[in-house]
């Protein structure tokens, strides 16, 4: 689910490269515009571009601002679950408190490597991305 928005991480890419291109092209040639007078022009097109980055770039933020505290509701609610579960098989008689206080202790445990891969892969679709945009330059 999370992973195809997340994915959107290319466009923002593509536009941050856009604007860094014009914003170098514009510098590099600023006696250019000025002679020819297109320094409304060269402000409009850069309007442009960095509006269409700092859209991109909110989309991807919004997404990122509802997948860490869905991952930490997610949790809870796992421990939730586990601990009513425990406590019907407690009150039927198949299992202690001691089991289940060990099992949540160990899914408490596996939470930060099970996360951890799962920022791991983020970083390396980020770089994917920028090798992408380095090729293609």
């Amino acid at each position: 689910m999370f992973g195809s928005l997340l994915h959107g991480r290319d466009s923002i890419q593509i536009s941050q490269s856009k604007l860094s291109t014009f914003v170098q092209e514009a510098f590099s040639g600023i006696r250019v515009l000025k002679s020819f007078t297109r320094e409304n022009e060269s402000i409009s097109n850069f309007t442009i571009e960095s509006d269409d980055y700092k859209k991109q770039s909110l989309k991807l933020t919004r997404v990122q601002s509802l997948f860490f505290p869905l991952i930490t509701a997610l949790i809870g609610l796992s421990t939730i679950l586990t601990i009513y579960a425990g406590s019907v098989e407690v009150i039927n008689g198949s299992l202690t408190f001691g089991n289940i206080a060990e099992f949540i202790i160990y899914v408490n445990l596996l939470t930060w490597p099970v996360t951890s891969l799962g920022w791991t892969s983020s970083i390396i679709q980020r770089a994917e991305a920028s090798q992408k945009e380095l090729t293609n330059s």
